[in-house]
C-alpha cells in the first residue's frame, strides 16, 4: 500500500523531497527506486521539461 501511495502521488506531482521525508529516505535514487519509477518515466519527465 505504501508503494502504491508513493507511486500515484508522485505521478500526480508531489515533490520527491516530501516523499523522502515521509518514507524517511536520505537519497533521491533510493526513494525513486522504492516507488518504482522506471527509466522510461524519467526520460519522459525530462523530455517534457525541455
Amino acid at each position: 500500500m505504501r508503494k502504491t501511495f508513493g507511486y500515484h502521488a508522485y505521478q500526480n506531482g508531489t515533490s520527491l523531497e516530501l516523499f523522502m521525508d515521509i518514507f524517511n529516505y536520505f537519497s533521491k535514487s533510493q526513494t525513486l527506486g522504492y516507488i518504482v519509477i522506471t527509466e522510461e518515466q524519467k526520460r519522459k519527465f525530462i523530455y517534457n521539461l525541455i
